[in-house]
């Protein structure tokens, strides 16, 4: 029997954080992948500019499956997983990097195949910016996530519940799209890439819940 996991506001464990986070990396992955075999699509270059470029963090899940890559070993790497934990500022540099690989996803997917990504995941991430570890910033929110740790156990549940948010809308638009033959050709993004991949339900500060379990 499967025992249903949350992250909710009054807490969450770091087994299923690191969980969540390995599902996250590989659901971009696997989008990037199938954009890029998908024969309407124009551009086959997902994976190479909006993971491959971006993504330096590896992360193993607890039943030992690994995700991410390692692009740069000395510019900011970090191992996530079981053995190694979650330190603050590998935290930190994983979310600078989804932060900047799902703007890059929703540019791209904007300008190729029509969605409008772009404005619909800007009220998903307007709350906040992370601190990058060289001193920029990626997103413009007023709370600020940092190297030095997260101060806000709301804060960070409400951006992951927002993480889980974008992958679901993500893969409604675009199988919106193969439904009708434009710009994609299948409809079953959201199935292969949220449904079946992000197995924790995250409930943010406002009772909204995102994910499956």
């Amino acid at each position: 029997m499967t025992i249903p996991r949350f992250m909710t506001q009054t807490g969450f464990n770091e087994q299923d954080e690191i969980d969540f986070l390995y599902m996250v990396v590989s659901s971009l992955k696997g989008i990037c992948a199938k954009l890029d075999d998908d024969v309407l699509v124009t551009d086959t270059d997902y994976e190479a500019l909006c993971y491959t470029a971006i993504i330096n963090t590896v992360i193993y899940d607890s039943t030992g499956h690994r995700a991410g890559q390692c692009i740069y070993p000395t510019k900011d790497f970090n191992i996530i997983g079981p053995s190694q934990g979650i330190s603050d500022r590998g935290r930190n540099a994983l979310l600078f990097q989804l932060f900047t690989a799902f703007a890059t996803l929703a540019i791209k997917l904007d300008a190729d195949t029509g969605t409008t990504l772009v404005t619909t995941l800007a009220s998903y991430y307007d709350k906040w910016r992370v601190l990058g570890c060289d001193g920029t910033y990626v997103g413009s929110g007023a709370y600020v996530f940092t190297p030095n740790g997260t101060k806000n156990q709301k804060e960070l549940v409400d951006l992951y519940y927002a993480i889980a948010k974008s992958i679901e809308i993500t893969g409604e638009q675009l199988d919106v799209l193969g439904g009708v033959g434009v710009a994609v050709t299948d409809t079953d993004y959201e199935a292969l890439w949220f449904t079946a991949t992000i197995l924790i339900k995250i409930t943010d500060s406002t009772g909204h819940t995102a994910g499956n379990n």
